[in-house]
């Protein structure tokens, strides 16, 4: 499937449990929100990062949205008003992959350097 309006390519993918949306975040900064895939269409665009977006976690019920990358910072938005936006910490290297705890409290980080931070 190729994710129709990003200019770069896709790095990241959430999905939600019923399969019918999912965020992209490519390298060209921006986080999509897609209603269905099977229509593949976009109803918003997220611009967060001046660089790529390499890692996403979505919380349960898919209204915030933990992002991080290239530019090392790692942000949660509110998918249903992205001016609601918090900056949760930056990395000293870019970051690739984000886990949650089984808590859902803290977050392990992998970055760049091969670290790996909680």
């Amino acid at each position: 499937m190729k994710m129709k309006g990003h200019m770069d390519n896709v790095k990241a993918l959430a999905v939600n449990r019923d399969g019918t949306q999912c965020l992209p975040g490519s390298s060209d900064g921006t986080i999509k929100l897609l209603w269905s895939l099977g229509q593949q269409h976009c109803m918003q665009t997220f611009r967060i990062y001046d660089e790529g977006v390499w890692a996403l976690l979505v919380n349960e019920t898919f209204t915030h949205v933990v992002s991080g990358g290239r530019d090392r910072k790692i942000c949660m938005t509110d998918l249903r008003n992205a001016d609601r936006r918090v900056l949760v910490c930056e990395e000293s290297e870019s970051v690739l992959r984000m886990i949650l705890t089984p808590d859902q409290s803290q977050i392990w980080v992998a970055t760049s350097a091969s670290a790996i931070k909680l």
